[in-house]
């Protein structure tokens, strides 16, 4: 987490070491599905940080990413509306400027 004056941004940190895909709403490891959604791990936690900001009376906006921290290229999101939610940890200082 990164906390500014203006905004708060939200990390879901994955080491994701196997290849995998996410396509049609589902995550995929091997060709196999996955139970594990980590995009809902995601919102999920987002949704819990902003009701106890709002709790104690900050009201910023969150910002929420899933960061693959592998240098691999282990991950595919092939659903374009979920590709702008997740980043390589590389790209972590461009989005926080």
């Amino acid at each position: 987490m990164l906390i500014s004056s203006r905004k708060v941004f939200h990390f879901e940190v994955k080491n994701l070491l196997q290849n995998y895909i996410y396509e049609n709403g589902m995550w995929m490891c091997n060709g196999r599905e996955i139970g594990n959604d980590f995009f809902i791990q995601m919102k999920r936690a987002r949704g819990n940080l902003v009701e106890n900001l709002q709790k104690i009376g900050v009201n910023v906006p969150v910002v929420s990413k899933l960061i693959l921290i592998n240098e691999e290229g282990t991950v595919n999101i092939m659903d374009a509306d979920q590709q702008s939610i997740y980043i390589k940890r590389w790209h972590v200082k461009g989005i926080c400027t």
